[in-house]
């Protein structure tokens, strides 16, 4: 497979020095959640270019927390056949250099979302946040011991006997049940699973894009951001998240109680306060923001020169 190239929408022709307030004026939309704002109800996208402009309205510095299918990565038929394309992971790269924490909160489990990041070395909350790894040397997990994680695989296996097109993922503490390939067999998964969590009260229903879940009631991308924003102390600071499914929404509604960015790739209603259509948006975003990052050093950097040498923040020329 080849990966998908980014939309040339540069820094070249955009200005990322304007002042905070003719950023916020250039907005096509402000801060205004997607679900208040009359112009979500027809799905209407922004460009990333809004997104950074309204970056620069933020004195703090920044954290990134990425989901990846979806989100970095297109979805496949297969979920082992997914990949993040070579240019993202670059830019994401970059985007660590600059100083910028950046963190993976994904329904996948961590083993297989550090193959997908490949070289990449950064935090990752896998499980929709029931498993985070901060470092070589910190996990955080709960304990799960009071679920019979074997004896409910069998349960779901048997369920799904007669119905050998439906695709389940073993995810070691949570069952994934994919229809992405018969979507007519739909209620059928939804009620396989309906009716086996009614067995377990220590576990839940995720329900994503073509796949319903069952995972421990402690799993919550939300609070997996929490934890991590508390871990390392990050504040004051503007957490940014970019999702694209249901099961993103707690991240969006954590990161806005922290009065951060949250995005959500795609349509349908959410909590998120922006759009990128798909992505390729978000990679052209991120290629964006990497750009922006030591603009925005050097303008702060020229900032407190000018209070230094003149008492206020003003521009010498």
């Amino acid at each position: 497979m080849t990966s998908q190239p980014i939309n040339e929408q540069t820094a070249e022709n955009q200005n990322f020095e304007d002042s905070p307030q003719d950023a916020i004026h250039h907005l096509a939309l402000d801060q205004v959640p997607a679900n208040q704002n009359p112009a979500f109800n027809q799905t209407c996208f922004n460009d990333p270019v809004e997104l950074i402009q309204q970056l620069q309205a933020s004195s703090h510095t920044y954290c990134l927390f990425l989901d990846i299918d979806g989100t970095l990565a297109d979805f496949c038929d297969d979920p082992e056949q997914s990949f993040i394309p070579d240019v993202m992971l670059a830019t994401i790269a970059g985007i660590q250099r600059c100083q910028v924490p950046v963190i993976a909160v994904t329904g996948r489990q961590i083993p297989i979302a550090q193959q997908l990041f490949q070289s990449l070395t950064l935090p990752i909350a896998g499980l929709h946040g029931l498993d985070i790894v901060l470092d070589s040397g910190t996990r955080l997990s709960p304990d799960l011991s009071s679920i019979d994680f074997d004896r409910l695989k069998q349960a779901l296996q048997h369920a799904c006997t007669e119905y050998p097109r439906l695709l389940l993922e073993d995810k070691q503490y949570s069952f994934a049940l994919h229809y992405r390939q018969c979507p007519e067999l739909e209620p059928v998964a939804h009620d396989i699973m309906k009716q086996l969590v009614a067995s377990y009260p220590q576990m839940k229903l995720n329900h994503g894009k073509c796949v319903v879940e069952i995972l421990p009631i402690q799993a919550d991308k939300g609070h997996a951001i929490q934890t991590i924003l508390a871990h390392f102390g990050l504040d004051p600071i503007t957490p940014i998240f970019i999702g694209d499914d249901i099961t993103d929404e707690s991240g969006f509604k954590a990161v806005n109680a922290q009065q951060g960015m949250s995005i959500k790739v795609g349509t349908g209603p959410t909590d998120a306060q922006y759009r990128l259509k798909d992505t390729t948006a978000v990679a052209a975003f991120l290629a964006q923001f990497h750009q922006f990052l030591p603009c925005r050093a050097a303008n702060k950097a020229v900032s407190s020169c000018t209070r230094e040498q003149y008492g206020e923040e003003t521009c010498p020329n």
